[in-house]
């Protein structure tokens, strides 16, 4: 028989294995049950880590980006926020070859598609995402890079989340110009940049809280 100390210390393992590995946000799973601003701070401060090269931040503040948006368990959020602290850590500081960050975007895209249970594709999302990475990080942009950054976003958006390209246009145009400005040569002002990415991301959760709600 076990002791009572023995017993403890399962029931102490098995909740942990539950946190680590199932446990969502307070809020719930739903795609819509995100707060905008916790999440742009997330994101600005693994922006600003990644510009830094600083890895052990910008995995810190990506985990917790990708927990609180997509509403993952800490070890679904960890999985994905080391793929994404690796891409943020490296693409400020790249003038060629993306493709290298395909491997790491689609496994975010994985995680996200498997955990939520949604059917998307998840090499295209990734090839999405690569897309307007590349064309913000453009050292020598073209004319209609930052139209085309929207418009890459608004699909791969689009699909992670069941919505119309249409109707994530809105959260791509304030998350396009806080990326370029963030993958600009100058240090952006970060207040500024957390700003615009929580109006997208007020803008996104409008959109699924319009797309949940029941047809009259």
């Amino acid at each position: 028989m076990f002791s009572p100390f023995r017993l403890l210390m399962l029931a102490v393992l098995a909740f942990g294995v539950y946190m680590g590995f199932y446990a969502v946000p307070a809020a719930g799973p739903g795609p819509a049950a995100f707060d905008p601003a916790v999440v742009a701070r997330h994101e600005a401060a693994a922006w600003q880590a990644g510009r830094q090269r600083q890895d052990w931040p910008a995995f810190i503040s990506s985990t917790l980006y990708q927990r609180e948006l997509h509403r993952l368990s800490w070890f679904r959020a960890a999985q994905s926020g080391f793929a994404l602290s690796r891409v943020l850590v490296q693409i400020p500081h790249m003038t060629m070859r993306y493709d290298r960050l395909l491997p790491n975007l689609e496994e975010i895209a994985r995680v996200e598609r498997d955990w939520r249970n949604v059917d998307f594709d998840a090499q295209w999302v990734a090839r999405k995402q690569l897309n307007w990475l590349s064309f913000a990080r453009n050292p020598r942009p073209a004319q209609g890079d930052g139209e085309r950054v929207i418009s890459e976003m608004s699909e791969e958006l689009g699909a992670r989340f069941g919505l119309r390209p249409d109707q994530t246009y809105g959260a791509a145009q304030g998350r396009a110009q806080a990326v370029s400005l963030v993958l600009a040569r100058e240090d952006p002002d970060w207040d500024f940049v957390t700003g615009l990415l929580q109006g997208g991301y007020e803008s996104l959760r409008s959109m699924l809280d319009r797309a949940a709600a029941p047809p009259y």
